[in-house]
């Protein structure tokens, strides 16, 4: 009996153009936990922090319009509110031009940045069948079969009920990009993972950006060596570049010539 009505809750949200995942226990237990008032937090006894992080006094998390974006997207993302406040603060401090999303896999950090600017046009990219080449030595980390569970048509549902320019795009970027025209990008939310897929998405990139540009690279220094190796490669080519790591696990990357102009 309880096989046969879970089989058709799942089949009546499917044929309405939702995606069905189960819901993991450790998430379970976070949602019963919220309920009675409390807000868990995994913490790692080999990294603990002295002392914990507070956020009361932080005024992003305090700004109506942020909390309402974390609540918008916290089942579509796995990034966390520290990485996603970053990029909600750092989307808005860029001048004219374009967002991007490269590396979308749910939408949900696309859709946050949308949220922080929603008058910008965004550009949303992903292959929606994981990874296409893992460098032997540098991409260790990661697994071929990882970020298959999702589809372009379920990041175009969370857009679906709001009035913005964004354009989702499934394939390999950059060549996915080829035929579009992105305008002058000012901002980017690289989230590629791994070292091919850095390299060339952060060369294409830097002859497209507009004054006062910014792209935040996700996985930066938490073991991606990939990744880190391509940022290095990057920066050792194009020297008007400078990279600063952000706290927990990403880096802004921006071209001092395009600040100097402004």
């Amino acid at each position: 009996m309880l096989k046969s009505a879970k089989n058709n809750t799942k089949r009546f949200f499917l044929n309405r153009g939702y995606q069905v995942d189960k819901l993991h226990p450790a998430r379970l237990i976070r949602i019963l936990a919220k309920r009675f008032g409390y807000a868990l937090y995994p913490i790692s006894p080999e990294y603990p922090l002295h002392p914990p992080i507070v956020g009361q006094d932080l005024m992003v998390l305090k700004d109506a319009e942020f909390q309402r974006s974390i609540k918008a997207v916290e089942h579509h993302t796995l990034l966390d509110v520290a990485r996603l406040a970053n990029l909600w603060n750092l989307a808005r401090m860029t001048g004219p031009g374009t967002f991007m999303e490269v590396g979308t896999f749910r939408g949900g950090g696309a859709l946050h940045i949308s949220n922080a600017a929603p008058e910008r046009e965004i550009f949303v990219f992903d292959t929606f069948e994981g990874f296409r080449n893992l460098a032997r030595g540098l991409d260790d980390i990661f697994d071929p079969n990882w970020f298959k569970d999702t589809t372009e048509e379920h990041v175009r549902l969370l857009f679906r009920p709001l009035n913005r320019r964004v354009t989702v795009v499934k394939g390999f970027f950059p060549q996915s990009a080829a035929s579009l025209d992105l305008g002058k990008v000012a901002f980017c939310h690289l989230d590629v993972d791994v070292y091919e897929a850095t390299k060339e998405s952060l060369n294409f990139l830097a002859g497209r950006l507009a004054p006062r540009s910014l792209i935040v690279i996700d996985d930066f220094r938490r073991g991606a060596h990939g990744l880190d190796r391509a940022v290095s490669e990057f920066l050792g080519l194009r020297k008007e570049f400078s990279c600063f790591p952000l706290f927990p696990g990403q880096a802004l990357l921006f071209s001092r010539k395009l600040w100097d102009e402004c």
